[in-house]
């Protein structure tokens, strides 16, 4: 009922997505993903656990998505429990541990596409920040030439002058 009623606020709020996300507070994110691991085999709440994975990858501040990350150890758990579903590197043939790692695959997907965009984002900010250096300098060095240039002709034209 909560993460349905989450999923439907996420849908229906007027506020940004970032912002909404920023105000579920620590307690509840930390309900949501211990139901995960504990109901494993309870594939709607699977399936609703990775909308709401999803929208927090995507439109959380990066504060957000690191406390989800490391403060609950999202990660390790979801390691830990595929690893108890394949004994001997064998999934299980039981459709219950085959739902929980497809929902977990889905959960690692989102969260790369994520950070490859955040990779993106800030590649592309380095660039932009080399690009700002380059022109920069090359400003610079014109001022230097042009102050040069001024220097060299008013000592000409102070030397023409005597």
């Amino acid at each position: 009922m909560l993460m349905t009623t989450l999923l439907h606020i996420l849908k229906l709020s007027k506020k940004k997505l970032s912002q909404f996300l920023s105000e579920i507070p620590q307690s509840c994110w930390d309900v949501l993903i211990k139901w995960f691991f504990e109901f494993k085999t309870n594939n709607i709440y699977g399936n609703a656990f990775y909308k709401l994975m999803n929208h927090a990858f995507k439109f959380s501040d990066d504060i957000n998505v690191s406390g989800l990350l490391s403060k609950m150890t999202l990660l390790p758990k979801m390691l830990d429990t595929v690893a108890e579903f394949c004994q001997n590197g064998v999934m299980k043939p039981d459709l219950q541990s085959q739902n929980f790692v497809f929902n977990a695959k889905r959960i690692c997907f989102s969260l790369s596409t994520a950070l490859s965009v955040i990779t993106l984002i800030c590649s592309m900010n380095s660039s932009l920040n080399n690009r700002k250096e380059k022109i920069s300098l090359a400003l610079k060095n014109w001022y230097k030439k042009v102050r040069a240039g001024r220097n060299s002709n008013s000592a000409l034209d102070s030397s023409q002058t005597l």
